[in-house]
């Protein structure tokens, strides 16, 4: 725990927005807010950026207490102001994004992203950029075809994900924790993978997640068992969509 001390005061430090004789107050402020969960802290600091300057009395009274009030945070924040600005963005956001988050399977590129949620990929990409407190993306190397002769070349392609699996947990209220008007919608994102999988020919070049998952996807949706039967009857038997 003496590392953790180190590390949230040199953070707190480099932050330049608490004074510099409240560093170890407000370390020790954030370590009892976190409950433990030292990811806590990424979110608290990134929060206090939001302003030039905070006293350790602020801190006890603005900062939320635990992972799930720091996601809830954040979440307050951009609702107030999409939806008073950018409400479809929000819609987006609510609707389509958080749902499938929850539900899908893999990580997904930002375009598999939009084929899944039926929306323009700037739109996407725009709503997912609000988000990126939530979410993470790594570059994924892979093999593709050279543009010339019979080698190989390796490219990146970026995947989305959860930033951390608490994101998920606070959006399907488990752990202790409860997105309360923010929770997803499970079986949302599960029928949106489902309908998207129907028209696997408008997804983007190499994405198989159709072909892998979207059979599972139809019968976790509830409901409607014709998704599932849809998709059942559209697979040859060697695994190829027809």
């Amino acid at each position: 725990m003496e590392d953790v001390r180190i590390i949230l005061e040199a953070q707190l430090r480099s932050s330049r927005r608490i004074a510099a004789a409240d560093v170890l107050a407000a370390a020790v402020t954030l370590r009892a807010k976190s409950g433990g969960q030292l990811i806590y802290t990424k979110y608290a600091i990134d929060y206090m950026y939001l302003r030039d300057s905070w006293s350790v009395a602020e801190l006890e009274r603005v900062l939320p207490n635990g992972l799930g009030g720091s996601y809830n945070l954040l979440m307050w924040t951009l609702a107030k102001a999409l939806q008073r600005e950018e409400p479809a963005t929000w819609d987006l956001l609510r609707f389509k994004l958080l749902p499938l988050l929850v539900v899908m399977r893999e990580p997904m590129t930002v375009a598999a992203v939009a084929w899944a949620c039926n929306s323009p990929l700037e739109d996407v990409q725009h709503a997912l950029r609000l988000i990126g407190g939530l979410l993470r993306t790594r570059l994924e190397q892979i093999e593709a075809d050279g543009d010339a002769g019979d080698g190989v070349a390796a490219v990146e392609r970026v995947l989305v994900q959860p930033y951390h699996k608490s994101v998920i947990d606070w959006l399907l209220a488990e752990a202790g924790m409860d997105a309360g008007e923010f929770r997803a919608d499970v079986a949302a994102g599960h029928r949106l993978l489902a309908s998207a999988s129907m028209h696997d020919r408008d997804a983007p070049a190499g994405c198989s997640y159709a072909l892998r998952y979207g059979i599972w996807h139809a019968c976790q949706a509830g409901g409607d068992a014709r998704l599932a039967n849809t998709l059942l009857l559209d697979v040859n038997l060697d695994g190829a969509w027809q």
